[in-house]
């Protein structure tokens, strides 16, 4: 079996017998890798802080679940070396003579490296490798996806961390540019601009100092308001001109009206669709908790009570994240004021009625009626 060698250039200080000596790429960096997930389970695996450390289903370093039928990953399976360099960390992976292999890139191996987002297989479990910038990311893509859509959210955060050019699907209020941001700021290019494109139809000369400030960023463009007809070329000429270096994205409601809008271009980004929320609403309250995390409050939501928290967790969410949004900070003023409804108003600048009634729709309060 042929070994996959690691990225050139591998920079690791001398190793103790227990692992436990650093890298030079420090542990806390967001490049640095510190866990591995089970994929398509809630499954999410911490990798101790050590060079060197054994995977499997017995006493090791990093134990295996049992998440199948059979149990077929060995008691100790394979060996992990964290190696790395100035670019990025990667691990080092080498089976221990496992009776039922150790799997990369379709095929069985021995001795192979693995980044950051990549998928390798004990056995018959599926493990990707994360990163804390990816960690972060796919906490992110759980408030887009519903938190607990494993399969869903690990399936999309393959496809993001390609950094090819992208294509969020999505209905009104899917905050698929709050998303975009996200993707930015988790990537490579979070040290570059994040550029959002104001007037996606105009002419050339007036995209180019946009694109000009996006160099080597990422560059958003929304195609909501924009028809089949919309006059795209100077735009489309512009996303591909190696000049700015820059990882497009863009945003629309519709993929047969990109399709006529960008034409041959299509092909070159990877479609990904953003669910209304009420696909996945029974995870609405720990959306609603991400945003209140957000807003900076300690509040959330379960002080609502439980009966409230089942309430908006059945409710339809038709203008989908936007009114999430604006529930979550309705909830943190609310909370802030000790339940005092009238208070709360105030203080958010609305008025009683529209802020009372607001809650009551998607459940956050009890319905009142007259006479009670």
């Amino acid at each position: 079996m042929k070994k996959h060698a690691g990225p050139a250039a591998a920079s690791t200080r001398p190793t103790d017998q227990d692992g436990s000596s650093h890298i030079n790429v420090a542990l806390h960096a967001s490049e640095s890798i510190v866990a591995m997930r089970v994929v398509g389970t809630e499954h999410e695996l911490p990798l101790p802080p050590k060079n060197v450390m054994r995977v499997g289903r017995g006493a090791v370093d990093v134990r295996i679940p049992d998440v199948g039928d059979k149990p077929l990953v060995s008691r100790e399976h394979a060996e992990l070396t964290r190696q790395g360099t100035d670019a990025g960390t990667w691990l080092q992976v080498v089976d221990l003579g496992s009776r039922y292999g150790t799997f990369f890139k379709q095929g069985r191996e021995r001795d192979f490296a693995v980044r950051a987002g990549e998928r390798f297989r004990l056995a018959d479990v599926e493990l990707m490798v994360m990163d804390k910038s990816l960690v972060r990311l796919r906490h992110v893509l759980g408030g887009f996806l519903g938190y607990s859509n494993h399969r869903l959210i690990d399936d999309h955060l393959a496809l993001i961390v390609e950094n090819d050019p992208l294509l969020l699907i999505g209905a009104r209020g899917s905050e698929r540019g709050h998303l975009a941001q996200a993707i930015h700021e988790t990537s490579r290019r979070r040290g570059y601009p994040f550029v959002t494109v104001p007037k996606p139809n105009a002419d050339r000369e007036t995209l180019r100092p946009v694109f000009k400030s996006a160099t080597n960023g990422t560059l958003f463009v929304s195609l909501d308001n924009l028809g089949p007809r919309a006059g795209l070329g100077p735009l489309v000429s512009l996303l591909f001109d190696p000049t700015y270096n820059i990882r497009p994205i863009l945003a629309a409601r519709d993929l047969q009206v990109v399709c006529h809008a960008l034409d041959a271009s299509t092909a070159h980004f990877t479609p990904m669709t953003v669910p209304p929320v009420i696909d996945w609403r029974k995870d609405v309250p720990a959306a609603l908790d991400a945003m209140l995390e957000e807003l900076g409050t300690h509040h959330r939501v379960i002080e609502l009570g439980r009966n409230r928290v089942r309430a908006m967790a059945t409710y339809d969410w038709p203008r989908n994240r936007t009114e999430l949004r604006e529930t979550a900070q309705r909830i943190a003023v609310l909370l802030a004021h000790r339940m005092n409804k009238s208070a709360a108003a105030t203080a958010l600048g609305e008025d009683y009625e529209t802020f009372r009634r607001a809650l009551a729709r998607v459940g956050a309060i009890e319905v009142q009626h007259r006479g009670e």
